[in-house]
């Protein structure tokens, strides 16, 4: 019986969020603490946030924090001619062409 229920809120979650190209979000869910904690699982916390417009402080700083890194790590290695790629570094990804 849980499974079922854990299955359902999957699938919930990918509603609410959508999936480019594949799924659009079809819910406009308010916040539910228990689809947050799903979503943390998923490692798509802050797109859940962001959909049910209830981003928190703490959650904003740790992507300000994350994002003001890569910038950094991508001019260090810019300015030295450094071939590279990011990748899986700021889940999830909006769009990927």
């Amino acid at each position: 019986m849980i499974h079922t229920s854990v299955n359902n809120n999957s699938i919930k979650l990918i509603r609410t969020l959508g999936i480019p190209s594949i799924i659009e979000n079809e819910y406009n869910e308010d916040y539910d603490a228990n689809m947050m904690h799903l979503a943390r699982l998923n490692k798509v916390h802050l797109l859940y946030a962001l959909h049910t417009n209830n981003i928190d402080h703490i959650l904003q700083s740790k992507h300000d924090i994350t994002i003001h890194a890569i910038l950094e790590v991508s001019n260090i290695l810019n300015a030295n001619k450094i071939n590279y790629a990011l990748f899986k570094t700021i889940k999830p990804f909006p769009y990927i062409p």
